[in-house]
């Protein structure tokens, strides 16, 4: 096992976020950890501990994942469309396998709800979510330009509506085709007018 003084710790989190994000927080060994970065278990107590390393690997799941794909929703000036899209891509990556396992944040929050670290992973679970909803906002407010939504006044309760119907999936594809996702995702759609 390699004692690799010199390896950045962006590195280490990178090897370390599908990791966590395949097995938790909770079921990795501070052993495992070590084997799984290439490094020695002292190494790594030395320079950092488990639940820093964590943290830093939810913070880094954010930006590589849920930030660029917002931020593409927020963009969008497809109206009501980009939902459409959007839900459907998200339904086909849990399908696919694309993830190793469904949301990671969605995970974490239910995982660490009773541990020491629980406010710093509500910390960035509030920040995601605050950020998802400022983007579907905006295209809800779009919509309402083009003529897509009759009342302005729901845009708030449909970016709320539409941020359960995220969450909803990384249930529903555990015991439902994709096709049935799809009729789903439909459905919920028909409400936003």
């Amino acid at each position: 096992m390699s004692r690799s003084p010199n390896i950045s710790y962006e590195s280490l989190v990178l090897k370390a976020r599908p990791f966590f994000w395949l097995r938790g927080y909770h079921s990795v060994t501070p052993e495992e950890l070590a084997q799984h970065l290439g490094v020695s278990l002292s190494f790594l107590y030395k320079k950092f501990d488990k639940s820093m390393l964590f943290i830093s690997v939810l913070e880094s799941y954010i930006e590589t994942y849920t930030n660029p794909i917002l931020l593409e929703v927020k963009n969008s000036e497809k109206g009501l469309e980009t939902f459409r899209e959007l839900f459907y891509n998200i339904a086909d990556a849990f399908i696919d396998k694309t993830f190793p396992r469904s949301c990671m944040l969605v995970n974490s929050i239910i995982e660490m709800h009773d541990t020491h670290d629980k406010h710093k992973v509500i910390d960035l679970y509030s920040r995601y979510l605050e950020n998802m909803k400022d983007s579907f906002t905006a295209v809800l407010e779009k919509a309402y330009k083009l003529g897509e939504i009759q009342n302005g006044s729901k845009i708030e309760q449909y970016a709320d509506f539409l941020t359960s119907i995220v969450f909803e999936l990384t249930v529903l594809y555990k015991c439902r085709s994709k096709e049935e996702l799809y009729q789903y995702i439909d459905q919920q759609l028909s409400f936003i007018r």
